[in-house]
């Protein structure tokens, strides 16, 4: 797009005349995206009475107040299609993603979200579950854990972590069936509805949102568990 407006030279008015008249959805969002990740934006608004934290603050809470399902979170705006999901399980990923400096997961599950935003499920279900799997080997390389990068699927990486007593021994017992759903789980709806490495055949499979959206909450709920117990084993 070379302009928002025609015949417009002040740029908070076209921002504004564009934001008020458009009725592509995705447009106006990638607008409000990028006002808000713009360094200029924030410089601004540092001088003005509100802080970008603030702001960001407000846009979510005005997200919310409307039930527009979208928060803008690591820098980009995700869909929110649970609110209670989302602040139990989204939120803490990528703060704990964040914080661990697990910089090649987090990008994977911010773009999951992003392609979940733009309709690519797909490739969200691919880039979650590239998100778990990356989590496991930056876990493996924080701990000195050994594991062959050609061979480093889901099921080997777990059986990495829990030979190595990421889940604490006298709890592996209660934590029987929780290996068996971490492997069977995101893996398995990534090879039957994502692209993965196994190609779709001859039709084409079309993956629905609430599979999508399951999966991301899922990856979510993984990520979540696996970066704590690494925290509480250093």
């Amino acid at each position: 797009m070379f302009y928002l407006w025609p015949n417009s030279q002040d740029h908070y008015v076209s921002c504004g005349n564009f934001l008020l008249n458009s009725d592509d959805v995705d447009e106006v969002l990638s607008l409000i995206e990028l006002a808000f990740v713009n360094l200029q934006l924030r410089d601004y608004l540092l001088l003005g009475q509100q802080s970008p934290d603030d702001a960001i603050d407000e846009l979510n809470h005005r997200f919310r107040e409307h039930a527009i399902g979208y928060q803008f979170q690591g820098g980009q705006i995700i869909s929110v299609e649970s609110q209670y999901l989302h602040i139990e399980t989204v939120e803490p990923a990528i703060s704990l993603l964040y914080d661990a400096q697990f910089e090649g997961p987090l990008q994977e599950f911010m773009q999951a979200h992003e392609h979940f935003r733009k309709g690519n499920h797909k490739d969200a279900i691919v880039n979650a579950q590239n998100a778990f799997e990356s989590t496991m080997k930056a876990i493996c390389d924080q701990q000195g854990w050994a594991y062959v990068r050609e061979k480093a699927t889901a099921q080997n990486l777990l059986k990495v972590l829990f030979d190595n007593g990421l889940i604490p021994a006298e709890m592996q017992s209660h934590f029987t069936a929780l290996r068996s759903t971490l492997e069977s789980g995101l893996p398995t709806v990534r090879n039957r509805g994502g692209r993965g490495g196994h190609g779709q055949g001859a039709d084409v499979v079309e993956v629905l949102d609430y599979l999508a959206a399951y999966c991301l909450h899922l990856a979510a709920t993984n990520i979540v568990l696996l970066v704590e117990a690494h925290n509480a084993s250093k």
